[in-house]
C-alpha cells in the first residue's frame, strides 16, 4: 500500500486503463515511491481510483494541481491528498428524536422535578 503523509488520491479512473498507463501518467510528474490501484476481489477489475506517493514531495502538490479535473474520456479525475483517518477515531453517530417533548408540556406539570 502506499504510505506516507503526502499520499495522494487518485480518482476518476477510466476502468479500462491499466496500471502501467495510470503509473506512466503518475511518474509524468516525478518518480513515485508507491502506487496502488485498487481492484475489486472478485474480478481483479480496477475500481477506477488508486492511491500513490512521490518520492520528491514536491511533485504532490504539481501532481495534484495538473491533474485534479482532467477529463479523461467520459471521466473527471479527482487527485488530491489523501485524509488519513486514525484507528481510535470513532465516527460521529446521528440520533434521530421521533418524540420530541416541547417547554410548553413540561410548564403544563405542577412538579417538573417528576420529569
Amino acid at each position: 500500500m502506499a504510505e506516507g503523509s503526502d499520499r495522494i488520491f487518485v480518482g476518476g479512473l477510466p476502468y479500462y486503463f491499466t496500471e502501467v498507463q495510470i503509473r506512466e501518467l503518475l511518474e509524468s510528474f516525478g518518480p513515485l515511491r508507491g502506487f496502488d490501484l485498487v481492484k475489486d476481489r472478485d474480478t481483479g477489475n480496477s475500481k477506477g481510483y488508486g492511491l500513490c506517493v512521490y518520492k520528491d514531495q514536491e511533485a504532490t502538490d504539481v501532481a495534484c494541481a495538473a491533474l485534479n479535473g482532467l477529463k479523461m474520456g467520459d471521466k473527471t479525475l479527482t487527485v488530491r491528498r489523501a485524509t488519513i483517518r486514525l484507528p481510535d477515531e470513532i465516527p460521529t453517530k446521528v440520533l434521530c428524536l421521533t418524540e420530541v417533548p416541547y417547554v410548553f408540556s413540561f410548564l403544563k406539570r405542577k412538579n417538573v422535578n417528576d420529569v
